[in-house]
């Protein structure tokens, strides 16, 4: 699905995280979303998509036909996005844990315990 698609738009109402704009953006497709939920602490408006007020149907067309007139911001929101997918590969998150535990200061968590 994604492979064949040019935009991603994922209009909800309620999310609590937003794994599928996440994988939409691994593929470097920009993304039409609303700003609710977890949304905002991985997606950033006007570079990696654009941001909609939910139920606002106008906006949303207002949106699909920004990348419809401009072709250039597919390739431009969707790399940008695609950069920040990756702060979320299974390595990525790995990698950011293992430094919050080696920077630790609790011996318990040291030892294991």
């Amino acid at each position: 699905m994604f492979c064949s698609s040019d935009v991603f738009i994922h209009p909800s109402h309620f999310e609590s995280f937003g794994i599928a704009i996440l994988e939409a953006m691994s593929y470097g497709l920009p993304v039409i979303t609303t700003m609710i939920g977890g949304i905002p602490d991985f997606f950033e408006d006007m570079k990696s998509g654009i941001a909609v007020t939910p139920g606002n149907v106008d906006e949303i067309y207002n949106a699909i036909l920004l990348f419809v007139n401009n072709r250039f911001l597919i390739s431009q929101f969707g790399n940008h996005g695609r950069e920040i997918a990756k702060r979320f590969t299974p390595a990525h998150v790995e990698q950011y844990l293992q430094e919050i535990y080696n920077n630790c200061n609790c011996k318990q968590l040291k030892n294991g315990y």
